[in-house]
């Protein structure tokens, strides 16, 4: 296992072009639980449906797990990212009450 690694987590993954051309960080072993299946070099995220579907009908593929679904230091950071303390939080307030003021004011000198 010689390969890049996830600059959150540190764990080794691969990166797969996906159907729209987008580079998509993949987990570096295969897992059953995955959604994605590698065709002629390219990911392809898929459905409930057609994983079921292959399933059935005897035809399962290898399939990988999206890294951003199971690396811990990147939901760490998002959920990091998402958080506004509490000072950014009373300053959007007040700028939605001035902003909002500013338009009763507007309203108000047209009448």
């Amino acid at each position: 296992m010689n390969g890049p690694r996830c600059e959150y987590c540190g764990q080794q993954i691969r990166f797969f072009e996906s159907k729209d051309g987008a580079t998509m960080p993949i987990d570096w072993n295969q897992d059953p639980d995955g959604n994605v299946e590698i065709r002629e070099g390219v990911a392809h995220v898929l459905t409930e449906v057609e994983i079921e579907a292959a399933a059935l009908c005897g035809m399962e593929s290898p399939r990988w797990m999206p890294h951003f679904a199971s690396c811990e230091g990147w939901a760490n950071r998002m959920r990091d990212m998402e958080k506004p303390t509490a000072e950014e939080r009373m300053k959007r307030k007040e700028a939605i009450e001035v902003v909002e003021l500013d338009k009763w004011r507007a309203r108000a000198d047209l009448r």
